[in-house]
């Protein structure tokens, strides 16, 4: 009886294991999926990130609820362990990123792609990989609050370095498919605290990054539920 006690405990271990490397091997995935491309033009293969501050300058027609939702983030963003200090300000000559309220006529002149967008957001490198400088278009005269409540977060999201959408994870701000989500989802955050982990750095490819961020996941991320896992696994 002891003996089939203590199989079935280790049985109940390794299954227990299995699942949470499952779960993380699926996290790892698809933060390499969202870092290391971009949905519009050449991410290069390789993580990209800030380690400047990041000054932000908003311009065009924005509304008092638009300024509000871009300074939540702008205080949940300061919140987040490794990224470096985001800021409101008032002078555009001290910007770093710009954040440009626009019609969908001077979108479709600005950004040259075979679909309408309402969003789009372009960031420039150094040759270390290190984020310098970002621009994020955002459509007011075709979407209502709600729309552009979605946009702020998922360009303001992007420009940390997480350039990419994905099919995976419907309540995701990385939804490739429409979406009117206007929170970050659990694994969004998690991508998030992945990219600014000091283990994490600029010009790292996939084949670098990925026993890093399996690590991170296993023994360096203070995981608040009780069943150990991180992220469930998609079925």
């Amino acid at each position: 009886m002891k003996r089939a006690f203590v199989y079935l405990v280790f049985s109940i271990f390794v299954c227990v294991a299995y699942f949470q490397n499952n779960a993380s091997e699926s996290v790892v995935d698809y933060f390499l999926e969202i870092a290391l491309e971009c949905e519009y033009g050449d991410g290069s293969g390789v993580i990209k990130k800030w380690k400047m501050p990041i000054n932000i300058y908003v311009m065009g027609n924005f509304t008092r609820e638009d300024y509000e939702v871009i300074k939540g983030h702008v205080d949940y963003l300061n919140s987040i362990e490794g990224i470096p200090r985001v800021k409101l300000v008032r002078d555009m000559n001290e910007a770093n990123v710009y954040v440009n309220f626009i019609t969908q006529w001077e979108m479709s002149q600005k950004v040259c792609v075979d679909e309408i967008v309402w969003g789009f957001v372009r960031c420039f490198w150094n040759e270390r990989y290190e984020i310098t400088n970002a621009e994020i278009l955002i459509v007011y005269d075709r979407t209502n609050q709600c729309q552009r409540h979605h946009v702020i977060l998922e360009e303001m999201t992007q420009m940390l370095g997480l350039l990419n959408d994905s099919d995976l994870h419907e309540d995701s701000i990385f939804y490739n498919g429409y979406s009117e989500n206007t929170r970050l989802s659990r694994i969004d955050e998690l991508v998030i605290r992945i990219l600014y982990n000091s283990g994490v750095k600029s010009g790292m490819r996939g084949d670098d990054a990925r026993p890093v961020v399996s690590n991170w996941l296993v023994y360096g991320y203070k995981l608040k539920n009780s069943s150990g896992c991180p992220f469930r696994a998609s079925s």
